[in-house]
């Protein structure tokens, strides 16, 4: 029994030491460096989105590398969603886009179309794109 409360009190003693220690260093303020003096070449302001006047707007819901990865997302998307879907090849990116064929004519149907999407864990990565329809 002895043994025992000698064992706990030699615990409580070194926990409580090296608490002290901790203490001690974190008091220590002499060794930190503050980066407070930013010289002015270095801050940037943020830009604020510039706002789009985009005519329609379609939503993507994946990007593929190869048309055949593409055709087989495209097949099981018609499927699972009973929707127009279409795949593009955008030289921007280098990829196969797929999205869907219905182009909306304000961004607020757009994000309603999304978020349904987003309720199923296969499409919760879809976004919208906004689509400039081009002068000729």
């Amino acid at each position: 029994m002895k043994q025992l409360l000698s064992f706990l009190i030699i615990i409580l003693v070194a926990a409580c030491s090296s608490s002290e220690k901790t203490t001690n260093r974190i008091e220590d303020d002499s060794k930190s460096y503050v980066f407070d003096d930013v010289p002015p070449e270095d801050i940037f302001a943020l830009e604020t989105p510039k706002e789009t006047s985009a005519n329609f707007y379609v939503i993507q819901i994946a990007a593929f590398s190869t048309r055949e990865r593409a055709e087989l997302f495209a097949e099981k998307s018609r499927r699972d969603l009973n929707r127009g879907i279409a795949i593009i090849f955008n030289d921007d990116v280098n990829l196969f886009v797929v999205r869907l064929e219905e182009m909306f004519s304000s961004k607020i149907e757009a994000e309603r179309v999304r978020a349904n999407l987003w309720q199923m864990e296969e499409y919760n990565d879809a976004w919208i794109i906004p689509i400039k329809q081009k002068k000729e």
